[in-house]
């Protein structure tokens, strides 16, 4: 518990995360202003998919100040020396990233629909929390398969890269991939997160055997996340 509070002071007082803070409230007005459609509900929509591909690259300083920064000034050995297991590390610092991960993409979520309702008119709210809820829900998915990456790569500038490649291209690739080779992708693309997390945005008007695989596929791949996350952490030697 200690740990947990000792993060959440550090980071809190981090200049980084209230600037991504402020970034996706304005991001937030800008698209709700820009987008040309008079119905409030399809600017909600088409705003909450922009923001799929805006709100996991703003997790890039969340990786960096909680994890990255402990590796690069060594910080990892004292804690290391001072007894606490990596599991309990690891877990501390998921559950770091997922409070401040959560909160932005709440905020954005939410400015989006205050935005909307401002500028356009009344909406069927309940519509869309359901879908802010279902993408959250993804985005901690999302937030596990990142620090995945950094575990992995073990190199800032390198895993940044890495970890940027697969939410603006990975899955895109491995459609046109399947593609050539004549594969239907349909079924595939049910269980991509990143093509799920733009899907979520109409989860309301998805029928049971789409939702199903868009969370169990979540599921399945935050398991994997965190176990070879975990493993990698137990085998390195960090002294």
């Amino acid at each position: 518990m200690n740990f947990i509070k000792a993060e959440l002071f550090r980071f809190s007082r981090k200049k980084v995360f209230y600037i991504a803070f402020l970034g996706l409230v304005c991001l937030a007005l800008f698209f709700c202003k820009t987008i040309e459609a008079d119905d409030a509900g399809m600017v909600v929509k088409a705003s909450l998919t922009y923001g799929t591909a805006v709100i996991p690259i703003l997790f890039v300083p969340i990786y960096l100040q909680i994890w990255q920064a402990d590796f690069a000034s060594r910080f990892i050995n004292n804690i290391l020396v001072s007894g606490m297991s990596r599991v309990h590390y690891y877990f501390g610092k998921l559950l770091m990233m997922y409070l401040f991960g959560e909160v932005l993409a709440l905020i954005y979520g939410f400015s989006v629909l205050i935005f909307s309702y401002c500028l356009k008119g009344e909406f069927l709210i309940g519509e869309y929390l359901k879908a802010i809820a279902v993408q959250n829900l993804l985005y901690l998915v999302v937030m596990a398969v990142g620090l995945m990456i950094y575990i992995v790569v073990d190199v800032a500038a390198l895993s940044t890269a890495v970890y940027l490649l697969f939410i603006l291209l990975f899955e895109n690739l491995v459609s046109a991939l399947l593609k050539q080779m004549h594969i239907n992708i349909e079924k595939i693309s049910s269980y991509m997160i990143m093509q799920n997390l733009t899907k979520a945005v109409s989860v309301v008007n998805l029928q049971k055997n789409e939702i199903y695989p868009m969370l169990i596929s979540g599921i399945v791949l935050w398991i994997i996340s965190v176990g070879i996350s975990v493993f990698l952490l137990k085998e390195r030697e960090y002294k």
